[in-house]
């Protein structure tokens, strides 16, 4: 069979004509006499005709107007409901419902106009901008580990003068240690060096793709096109991000030994690995205000803002229907908003609140006030329930916290575990610390707390799993957990919301200053975890996250 290409109306015809042109719209190769024909067509004068030459070099998937989940049917609507591209069949069986269904030309109107397609391209370049940082910074490290080793090589040889002979054989071993090491977090970093430079070669691609369809395709195509390189460069971003995320910044440290007569070596050569700073943020995600956040590539966005001025929130919890609780330290009083963020009322209290929690299963929630007492509230009628005292030597109980069966309370040096009406059982005793704030995550059986200068993980047995602090913080407050276990603490000078690897590992800066956190005090998740709240002080508000 010849590779030449023919004109399909005139094999149609018996007739073997050499193609010149290509029509977009047909997907159907023609000779120079079929395309003037075409042109004149009223029903093809429109259709969009190029040279075969460039059929090549446009992205093999801009002519299929198929349904993918109706072979054979055309794709001819758009839900902006749903944000899909449908065909009559998908119109009648999953859309007959939704109130904005427009047709696919109308839908693509100006589509190489629109935003979603000067994102593509503003995302794609900026995904080729970090890599081009990545890539240097790789070269960098990978050069900088080899100098370090050649300087640790010339020190070694310094210590050696000292112990003449003796020395030469423990020269050879460590510098056999170091060539061995240099040679495989070399080939790591060659390694990670060339999958980045994979995924340039790709992104390029898309590029060139989207390039060529800015200057060849008509909008119609364009705009299927478009919708799909948004899902691809979507998924290359997620890669980047959970690739670089791993990246860590190789270096070699040496120590030189006090006694080195009494030693066999002249010391440890050590591998010091630190996750990289590097960072990549869509262009799109930031003009969102929303922060990529690792674990299952969740992302918290800015949704609104409830305006708490003259309030001072210092705790805050949520009830199994959402309905939102803020212990208002500056009044004696807590406050109790919907899940539509609207004002409901408040609940008188005895003092004033510090912290609170919400029982589990139950329309119960608890209150500290700094104090030795607690009081309950009667969450069906709103109302201040009972005020028990906790026969104990501590006159602060702050932080607090509960399961469906027990009730648990910071004090200094102990932390009081209560049942759910509030009857002394046990004590989980501590560092003698004032635990301001509590969270007990029932999966791993463990205690999360906070005393100003740091955060720490306390086993039930009273031993501690971790402990930890967000630099320059001198105020840790709230602190508390995901659905994925992941720790979140909250820096109140710093503005910062500092999360942590479940081991206690640093894992990222989720939030800052930049996002709108000024002196936050407390924040809490909802029970479904796709809402995160934050009391700001510094702008007397909450502010509502939504998470993905």
């Amino acid at each position: 069979m010849s590779s030449e290409p023919f004109c399909e109306p005139c094999t149609s015809d018996n007739k073997q004509s050499p193609a010149e042109k290509w029509c977009v719209e047909c997907d159907e190769a023609l000779c120079s006499q079929c395309s003037k024909h075409h042109r004149l067509s009223k029903a093809t004068k429109t259709h969009h005709i190029m040279d075969f030459t460039q059929k090549s070099s446009c992205p093999c998937d801009i002519t299929s107007l198929e349904c993918v989940k109706h072979p054979g049917k055309q794709l001819e609507y758009f839900c902006t409901d749903h944000d899909v591209i449908c065909c009559r069949d998908c119109l009648a069986k999953t859309h007959k419902s939704c109130n904005k269904t427009v047709s696919l030309e109308t839908a693509a109107e100006h589509v190489k106009q629109s935003e979603v397609y000067t994102d593509c391209k503003e995302r794609l370049r900026a995904y080729l901008k970090s890599i081009d940082s990545i890539l240097k910074n790789r070269d960098k490290n990978l050069n900088d580990l080899q100098t370090t080793g050649k300087t640790i090589m010339t020190e070694i040889k310094s210590i050696k003068e000292k112990l003449l002979q003796r020395i030469n054989e423990i020269e050879k071993t460590i510098i056999r240690n170091i060539n061995r090491i240099i040679e495989d977090e070399s080939a790591c970093l060659k390694s990670e060096h060339d999958k980045v430079l994979n995924m340039r070669q790709t992104a390029e691609l898309y590029q060139k793709d989207i390039s060529f369809v800015t200057e060849k395709v008509p909008e119609k195509h364009s705009f299927i096109f478009i919708r799909k390189m948004s899902d691809n460069i979507l998924q290359i971003e997620e890669d980047l991000q959970n690739r670089q995320q791993k990246f860590k910044d190789v270096r070699l440290e040496f120590r030189e030994s006090d006694e080195l007569s009494k030693i066999e070596s002249f010391g440890n050569v050590a591998v010091k690995q630190e996750l990289s700073s590097l960072s990549y943020h869509s262009p799109k995600q930031r003009q969102a205000q929303t922060l990529s956040v690792q674990t299952t590539c969740q992302t918290l966005e800015l949704q609104s803002k409830i305006d708490v001025s003259g309030k001072t929130i210092t705790g805050m919890a949520i009830t199994d229907d959402n309905i939102l609780l803020l212990c208002d330290y500056g009044c004696y009083e807590v406050l109790v908003y919907n899940e539509t963020n609207q004002y409901i009322r408040s609940v008188q209290m005895s003092s004033s609140p510090w912290d609170i929690t919400v029982i589990r299963n139950k329309p119960t929630a608890v209150v500290t006030f700094g104090t030795r007492n607690i009081q309950f509230i009667d969450l069906k009628r709103l109302s201040p329930g009972k005020q028990i005292t906790i026969t104990t030597n501590n006159a602060k109980l702050l932080g607090i916290t509960s399961t469906s069966d027990n009730i648990m309370v910071g004090g200094t040096g102990l932390i009081y575990i209560l049942d759910i009406e509030g009857n002394m059982l046990s004590g989980v005793n501590f560092k003698n610390e004032t635990l301001n704030y509590i969270h007990y995550l029932e999966t791993r059986k463990q205690f999360y707390c906070t005393d100003w200068g740091n955060a720490s993980c306390i086993k039930k047995d009273g031993t501690q799993a971790f402990s930890c602090s967000i630099k320059d913080e001198e105020n840790h407050r709230t602190i508390t957990t995901d659905q994925h276990d992941n720790v979140y603490i909250v820096g109140r000078y710093t503005r910062k919301i500092q999360r942590l690897h479940p081991d206690g590992t640093p894992d990222r800066v989720i939030l800052t200053k930049d996002c709108c956190i000024n002196e936050p005090l407390a924040l809490c998740f909802n029970k479904t975890y796709d809402k995160l709240y934050i009391s700001n002080f510094g702008c007397r508000e909450i502010l509502v996250f939504n998470c993905r």
